[in-house]
């Protein structure tokens, strides 16, 4: 018996700790439970109890045995460094972030608490205060290589990919073999499309660690954006494998299956993704853009308000108004039949029938194409009672007010005190009920243009022979799928060769190689530096016989003009296109031409070509 003869109390305490700094834990606790049982108020057998019990991954069974310890002994810093790492390990960052300070107060050359406080405050999104205490736990300990690297974390969380790139170097100059540096420094160079490069450095973090989930799924994620859709899902499968309840993982490889139009499948993986992670909106985001693809407009469209939570989001001023409708509009309410009656949308903003007329802010987001898709939604607001005020930028404002001239053109992110509520442009077909194909309104044109403009465009081109034919390359190059959208112009080139057609480049912001490739056919005229507006290029549009474009904002201008248009689609559209079809319930004047296989234009303007010859636009 060991009584409480302090010697045998002491050298069964350094039998325990010994035991554990050796890693055998099991036996390490028996020692320490022992050790209580003759000592219960030993705060330093409790302290480490709860360690161990974080150590074996079961941090609430410690907690409560660190927290005794401290009722004991509230000066302990390393019980307070330990408690925050077993809260930390919980996910209470919140809580943690109070352990770790208390540590610092007794201790401020506390290099760990320092690190971790840096961790927690990472954990919560404060990433200003977090690279504080990385640059103060490397005042206390300078060859730290996790202190680098969770700075660069903080960093790339900031969007800093260039800064956090020099930090992950840091670290990898201290430790080479730093499988999470590498990792890390992948999503950065990933970030800044040095996509190449990333991929190097997710699989340097493989060759170190082969059983690295976060890394097979960030490889995976690289290599689909590299279109290498095959490749990216043996990735996805591998990091499951390792860790099944990986819901980002999911995610990924539905987005996998969406670049190769296998939609339903695709669905699939991202329910699995929200069944792990109920809240997780990209994979929400992402399912609603598949449903919408498949023409599932009823199931889409509410998940399209995911958008608003996704990480990249940048939230609309709210104007201090309600989103309208302020409530969820009934799935089994009365559809489109009756939907253009004046009572049915005075009932989704909560009003009777007899109620005054409403006042509605339509929020500008996205992008110009976007805007002009939503505008056809005007006229039907407008014939229910509802005065509109649109936001709208400077290059879209004049075709805006010319084209709807009871509603208020304001400036994008303008408030009007007016306005009784607001709504996102691209929330207008939820809130009026778009539910299927046959209730998009569709008359065209639903865009007025300038007739002086008009006139002085025709003009200029009525010495011309032969049909005029309006061309469209690429899109905006910051859009997130603009190298799969996008037409290097020498694949269109041969379509130069038809000389009975005279071609009208609108795309704008020529480069120098564009203009001299341009220069070489006779039959093409470039005005770019004169298309100052959408006003601009609308006048100029309605004059020709038909629009040829990539995924733009002017395949939707010419669509929205009624004007015959040739919509260029990659293999894996965006949803408005849907699939499988060469019409549009968008825009009924639309041909849609798109690619057998990823990648393939050239077969795509070879169809082109041949529907020109075949075909005189009307």
């Amino acid at each position: 018996m060991l009584g409480g003869d302090p010697s045998a109390l002491t050298a069964l305490r350094d039998e325990a700790i010994e035991l554990h700094v050796a890693g055998k834990i099991a036996a390490a606790q028996e020692r320490y439970l022992s050790l209580l049982e003759k000592s219960p108020d030993d705060p330093v057998a409790l302290h480490f109890l709860g360690v161990s019990y974080v150590q074996l991954g079961r941090p609430e069974s410690g907690i409560p045995f660190i927290e005794r310890a401290l009722s004991l002994q509230p000066d302990y810093a390393d019980a307070h460094f330990n408690l925050g790492c077993a809260l930390q390990t919980s996910g209470r960052f919140g809580d943690a972030v109070g352990c770790y300070a208390r540590a610092l107060a007794i201790n401020p050359g506390h290099a760990g608490a320092q690190l971790n406080l840096g961790n927690a405050l990472q954990a919560l999104n404060r990433h200003a205060e977090a690279i504080a205490c990385y640059q103060k736990a490397l005042e206390l300990r300078q060859d730290d290589p996790d202190a680098h690297n969770n700075w660069g974390n903080s960093l790339q969380a900031l969007g800093q990919h260039d800064q956090a790139i020099a930090c992950y170097e840091k670290a990898l100059a201290l430790k080479p073999g730093h499988a999470e540096a590498h990792n890390n420094m992948g999503n950065s160079l990933s970030a800044l499309d040095r996509r190449d490069q990333a991929a190097a450095s997710h699989e340097r973090a493989l060759a170190l660690r082969p059983e690295y989930a976060e890394a097979e799924n960030n490889l995976g994620h690289v290599l689909l954006e590299l279109n290498r859709v095959d490749a990216a899902l043996a990735h996805f499968a591998k990091a499951l494998a390792i860790k099944p309840d990986f819901a980002e993982a999911h995610n990924n490889w539905g987005m996998a299956l969406q670049a190769l139009n296998r939609h339903d499948e695709a669905i699939a993986q991202y329910e699995s993704a929200i069944a792990l992670k109920p809240d997780y909106a990209e994979a929400q985001w992402n399912k609603g853009l598949a449903a919408l693809c498949l023409g599932r407009f009823e199931e889409g469209w509410p998940l399209y308000e995911k958008r608003w939570q996704l990480k990249s989001a940048v939230a609309l001023p709210d104007c201090n108004r309600p989103l309208w409708p302020g409530r969820a509009i009934d799935a089994n309410a009365q559809r489109r039949g009756s939907s253009r009656s004046r009572g049915f949308l005075r009932a989704l903003f909560g009003r009777s029938a007899n109620a005054p007329d409403t006042n509605l802010l339509l929020q500008y987001e996205q992008g110009f194409g976007d805007a002009l898709q939503m505008l056809r939604y005007i006229p039907l607001l407008e014939q229910t009672g509802v005065h509109c005020w649109v936001q709208a930028p400077p290059a879209l404002r004049a075709l805006v007010q010319r084209s709807f001239p009871q509603a208020r053109v304001v400036m994008r992110g303008d408030c009007p005190a007016e306005a009784e509520f607001r709504i996102p442009l691209t929330s207008l077909p939820l809130a009026l009920q778009t539910f299927s194909e046959f209730e998009i309104p569709r008359t065209v044109p639903y865009l007025v243009v300038d007739e002086r403009k008009r006139a002085a465009w025709g003009a200029r081109l009525a010495g011309r022979s032969g049909r005029s034919v309006g061309l469209v390359w690429r899109g905006r190059p910051t859009h997130k799928n603009d190298r799969n959208r996008s037409v290097p112009l020498e694949i269109l080139e041969p379509l130069f060769a038809l000389q009975d057609i005279q071609f009208i480049a609108l795309q704008k912001d020529l480069t120098e190689a564009e203009r001299s490739t341009l220069a070489c056919h006779a039959n093409v005229t470039a005005p770019d530096g004169e298309l100052e507006s959408f006003d601009d290029t609308a006048a100029l549009v309605s004059v020709l016989d038909l629009v040829i474009s990539v995924d733009s904002a002017a395949a939707h201008l010419s669509g929205a003009l009624g004007k015959t248009t040739w919509v260029l689609l990659p293999f894996s559209p965006d949803w408005r296109w849907l699939l499988a079809r060469s019409d549009c319930p968008w825009y009924p004047s639309a041909r849609l031409f798109r690619q057998k296989s990823m990648g393939d234009w050239i077969h795509v303007v070879r169809e082109i070509g041949d529907a020109l010859r075949l075909n005189s636009p009307p």
